[in-house]
């Protein structure tokens, strides 16, 4: 009899302890509206740093129904729910966040996404609540019990159902489509979106960013690229007041061996004369420095299409301080000629 209530309890055991979710990660039980999240071995498992509880990156954006993209060119996390999005950078505390209409804004975090024997861990409480969700801790004592539930519409009758998911607007090349500055971009439309500013749209976290100077320091100006570009020079231009009656190249450079795909760019110069100090003695024209002209920035690239080659010129300096109002400059995936 003592046998067979044994050989019982046993079982009971052995059925309980599959039942459990997986919680190696030092007795670390998460849950996402009742359902219990599962961690498979060599994908790692919740463990907590200082105080924050982390967790493997795709096991907690993929359980709360995020769509997520990572860049290892830069090291960055894209995710996007609905109209929530978020942007992270493996080491670095800066998160960024967009929600609705209320535009994009810098979060700092207790850790940074960090990598842990080969996986990408993220902070749990930040990751669930920027996608909307509440979260509660228990602890026994011996198993800490994280319980994640989403955002949660009451409907007439006292039930409650899930908002629904908006359906992401993503292109076959890969990319997010988006609206930036009131113009609608998709991108399997266009070979190349140029924008005269720095980019902070849905795709963010494709973009590498390249850093050049272009003589001299003290102002910056940025471009970004998404598609692919050839040629890409870094011009040096002395305006009409200078000498004659156009402007005119007094430098340039290819950048880097001119092919350019997916980038953020940021020129630092100086903007008052740079080019013209070396060559004026004082006289009539310009007898000071502070009446030295401005020094102009100029990018030119070239789009390549089957038969042709679009050359393009940006003069950077029209864009200083109108990120909220400069339109993306595209170029069609196929010209109509």
């Amino acid at each position: 009899m003592k046998k067979s209530i044994l050989f019982l309890l046993v079982t009971l055991v052995a059925v309980l302890l599959l039942a459990a979710p997986a919680s190696a990660g030092g007795g670390i039980v998460v849950s996402i509206d009742g359902q219990y999240l599962m961690f498979e071995e060599g994908q790692g498992f919740p463990t907590i740093v200082n105080g924050t509880t982390l967790i493997p990156l795709r096991a907690i954006f993929e359980g709360l129904g995020a769509q997520v993209d990572w860049n290892g060119d830069t090291q960055s996390i894209y995710a996007i729910k609905g109209d929530r999005e978020v942007w992270l950078t493996l080491n670095e505390k800066l998160a960024l966040l967009r929600s609705g209409s209320t535009g994009t804004k810098g979060v700092d975090l207790t850790l940074p996404p960090t990598l842990i024997e080969g996986s990408t861990y993220v902070p749990l409480r930040f990751v669930s609540e920027s996608l909307g969700c509440t979260v509660d801790y228990q602890n026994d004592g011996i198993t800490q019990y994280i319980t994640i539930n989403s955002a949660k519409d009451t409907m007439q009758g006292g039930s409650s159902t899930s908002q629904p998911t908006e359906e992401v607007d993503k292109s076959e090349k890969g990319y997010y489509n988006e609206t930036i500055n009131s113009v609608y971009i998709d991108y399997d439309e266009n070979k190349v979106v140029a924008f005269p500013f720095k980019y902070d749209g849905r795709n963010a976290s494709k973009l590498t960013k390249k850093k050049y100077y272009g003589g001299g320091s003290g102002t910056k100006v940025y471009f970004s690229i998404i598609g692919a570009v050839e040629n890409l020079t870094l011009k040096n231009m002395i305006p009409p007041e200078y000498d004659g009656w156009e402007y005119r190249e007094a430098g340039s450079a290819v950048l880097g061996d001119g092919s350019f795909k997916d980038v953020l760019t940021e020129i630092e110069y100086e903007e008052k004369g740079y080019n013209v100090k070396g060559r004026v003695t004082g006289g009539e024209l310009f007898p000071s420095e502070d009446s030295l002209p401005k020094n102009y920035m100029r990018i030119s690239f070239d789009v390549r299409y089957d038969n042709h080659l679009e050359h393009v010129d940006m003069d950077l300096q029209q864009y200083l301080n109108v990120k909220g109002t400069a339109k993306p400059l595209r170029y069609p995936d196929k010209l109509p000629f």
